[in-house]
């Protein structure tokens, strides 16, 4: 029976030996899947921020054009409009002189106040668009930067529990 017991004896050794090649194997296994995991949500992650940076540029390049397209309508065809009345006024003004006393007050009078007023409105109005949408960018931007910070952090978090439990 001696001989029996030390074949049992090496089939338990060879067992144990072969259970712990597997799981030697096994965690090289899941280690290496576990890191190409992490490279993979790393590399994820500075893709996202490169296109959320990509995405609040474009943002502000469109809030400055429609700034600059709403300053040149102001300044431009505002201005023209009101030349394009003043022209008008005084082709009436030459057709008599009763029609320039009264058409000069009139315009005089829509310059100075509702024109005046109105003008001003619209520019105001347009700033607080052009301000607003500042303001929503700002915020967005913060909230994607919030989110990718959140993102990485809960990333890193994972790993870092992944990699302490081995």
């Amino acid at each position: 029976m001696s001989e029996e017991n030390k074949n049992i004896e090496e089939n338990i050794n060879d067992s144990i030996d072969n259970t712990e090649t597997t799981i030697n194997t096994s965690a090289h296994s899941v280690s290496d899947k576990a890191n190409t995991l992490k490279d993979k949500a790393s590399k994820f992650a500075d893709e996202a921020s490169e296109k959320i940076e990509e995405l609040a540029d474009d943002a502000k390049e469109v809030l400055n054009s429609a700034k600059e397209k709403v300053t040149t309508f102001i300044e431009n065809d505002g201005k023209e409009i009101l030349d394009n009345t003043k022209e008008k006024v005084n082709e009436l003004a030459e057709d008599t002189k009763e029609v320039l006393s009264n058409a000069k007050e009139k315009a005089k009078e829509f310059i100075d106040g509702e024109g005046k007023e109105m003008y001003n409105q619209a520019k105001n109005k347009a700033s607080e668009f052009t301000e607003a949408a500042g303001e929503k960018l700002d915020e967005l931007t913060e909230d994607a930067k919030e989110t990718l910070t959140e993102a990485k952090d809960k990333t890193k978090g994972f790993f870092q529990r992944i990699f302490k439990s081995k």
